[in-house]
């Protein structure tokens, strides 16, 4: 496909997912689906939210299409699809009705345990080697579904890292020759651009689970995917990542290590506690944006380009946004505490 092609089916499934996020929005206000404010918000009123169901259903759809003109192998085809159903209905049940941790945490390992089934098969190695590399791909992909859980806490913060990260991923591997795959992640791409247009901040609908969870499961499986075909390094996808990687991570770290109950809703993410320090959430949304295009957009690229340095390019970029994550909690945990 021309890049003329492109740009129209970009543009088209953005304006398809914006389309679906007013009618979902829509029906989440007559259902009364809506976020109220906790103990973890950012926000003071009611917000509807769900909204990540149009994302969902993009993909679902251009799933479709690539297998019916037969441009998706049959196992990838399996390992989304069938993956990606099993958290979507979890992930829309939370939404809705509330789901217990344990629950969704269970299905999530199975959607993950289904997909990389599909994906590497037996591969033919050994069994200590085979087992290593499920158990590595498996976790791989449950704490991507729940660390992008963990980031979509502030209008737009979501949406703009799925469309920058999915956006360059999408172009590289269409330079890597993965059309396929590299239409998945510019539709990816796409349709969170079309759902941003809600999200924005002041947010009128939110992403919900069935968006962040979904779009994590994508984000998990690409990389399995593409390190199976050996396309796309771990590396990059580590790079374009970094910021929930780091920021859910060692916030987890933290709250283990200081004894807190880790698995409850908190605000001591590095975002939030930016937000709680009087920053606005289009300033966050806008000061993401700006990390990506002077840091991690021309370090993936770097590490693409140069596949015998791509290890030391990821270990400089986990410096640079380590450190960004270590500056926010000393100097804004510190004062957040004094003040409570």
């Amino acid at each position: 496909m021309t890049p003329i092609v492109y740009i129209c089916l970009y543009l088209f499934f953005a304006i398809f997912a914006w389309a679906i996020t007013g009618l979902v929005r829509r029906y989440a206000v007559n259902r009364l689906i809506l976020d109220y404010p906790n103990q973890r918000s950012l926000h003071n009123v009611p917000v509807p939210r769900g909204g990540g169901l149009s994302i969902a259903l993009s993909q679902f759809l251009v799933l479709t299409i690539l297998s019916y003109y037969t441009l998706l192998p049959y196992n990838i085809m399996l390992a989304m699809g069938g993956g990606g159903l099993i958290v979507v209905a979890i992930a829309w049940l939370d939404d809705v009705r509330g789901i217990a941790i344990l629950w969704r945490m269970f299905f999530y390992l199975i959607a993950a345990i289904w997909s990389c089934f599909c994906v590497m098969g037996f591969l033919g190695q050994s069994v200590p080697f085979l087992v290593m590399h499920y158990l590595f791909w498996i976790l791989a992909i449950t704490w991507t579904i729940n660390l992008y859980n963990f980031m979509d806490g502030s209008d737009g913060l979501a949406a703009i890292q799925a469309i920058f990260a999915a956006g360059i991923a999408g172009i590289l591997l269409l330079n890597a020759g993965q059309s396929s795959l590299g239409f998945i992640m510019l539709t990816l791409a796409a349709a969170s651009s079309g759902f941003i247009v809600w999200n924005w901040p002041p947010a009128r609908i939110f992403m919900g689970d069935i968006g962040s969870c979904f779009i994590g499961f994508i984000f998990g499986l690409a990389g399995l995917i593409t390190y199976a075909n050996n396309s796309l390094s771990p590396s990059v996808w580590l790079i374009l990542l970094a910021i929930f990687i780091v920021d859910s991570t060692l916030t987890l770290f933290k709250r283990i290590f200081r004894q807190e109950r880790w698995y409850m809703a908190h605000k001591s993410h590095a975002y939030q506690l930016v937000i709680q320090s009087g920053i606005s959430h289009k300033q966050l949304v806008l000061s993401i944006l700006v990390v990506y295009l002077l840091v991690l957009m021309p370090l993936s690229l770097l590490a693409f380009r140069y596949n015998a340095y791509k290890w030391e390019i990821a270990e400089t970029t986990y410096t640079i946004i380590i450190t960004l994550w270590l500056y926010i909690h000393y100097k804004l945990d510190t004062r957040l505490t004094k003040h409570t």
